[in-house]
């Protein structure tokens, strides 16, 4: 009773795809569109029993997430516990948005699958970078390169860097997206350029930055040792 008060929303996120699929399972057909190419058109049909997948998915990730800090074995996520139960939160929020829009689309609503998925990817990072600075050195979550993991500084400095970028690169991306052709046409060449970049960006920018804190902070060691 105590988690289910802690953890009410999530438990809501999570049953509710349960509880719509029993009202709806009669209309559904056999077979149903769970895949899309980048045009947005539909490229894979699969059965009705594959809408299970994602709340299932949705569950073990939470419980993962939940007892992460049991499987750590020097223990540092639970520094960071209450950060990653919102993480959670997000990423089963995330999971039920396209569980909704995968049965929308099942039921013969219009809906521009691509821009939604594309635009709910963005607001994951927008998200993730908001908190990615609260994170601390762990086997688990967060930019784990040989530099950030050998040296405490190089990882609080790397996450609040890429913490920043995240942030920031998501939400020029946002309004690319929503203020932009894109949005109406998101298979275009462009379009993928520009999102290809920004995932480049937010990926590898960080462990290039990881690797130069790591060597001036060397650098400043040798030159200053201390006893």
């Amino acid at each position: 009773m105590n988690w289910l008060k802690k953890h009410w929303l999530v438990t809501i996120l999570l049953v509710l795809p349960f509880i719509i699929l029993a009202v709806v399972w009669n209309e559904l057909p056999e077979e149903i569109p769970v895949h899309w190419n980048a045009k947005g058109e539909v490229d894979r049909y699969g059965s009705r029993y594959e809408l299970l997948l994602l709340p299932c998915l949705s569950i073990l990730t939470y419980l993962l997430v939940v007892y992460l800090p049991r499987l750590d074995p020097k223990k540092k996520v639970n520094q960071f516990k209450g950060v990653l139960e919102k993480i959670g939160l997000l990423m089963v929020a995330f999971m039920f948005l396209i569980f909704v829009m995968i049965l929308m689309v099942t039921l013969g609503m219009d809906i521009n699958v691509t821009a939604v998925v594309f635009t709910a990817v963005v607001m994951l990072f927008l998200v993730l970078g908001n908190y990615m600075g609260k994170f601390r050195p762990n086997y688990f979550v967060g930019i784990r390169t040989p530099w950030t993991l050998e040296n405490e500084e190089v990882w609080v400095k790397t996450h609040r860097f890429s913490g920043a970028l995240w942030v920031s690169a998501s939400i020029g991306m946002l309004f690319y997206i929503l203020l932009g052709q894109p949005f109406k046409t998101p298979g275009s060449t462009e379009f993928f350029v520009v999102f290809t970049t920004y995932v480049l960006l937010c990926s590898l920018v960080p462990l290039v930055y990881s690797y130069f804190v790591y060597k001036r902070l060397s650098e400043e060691q040798s030159e200053n040792p201390t006893d």
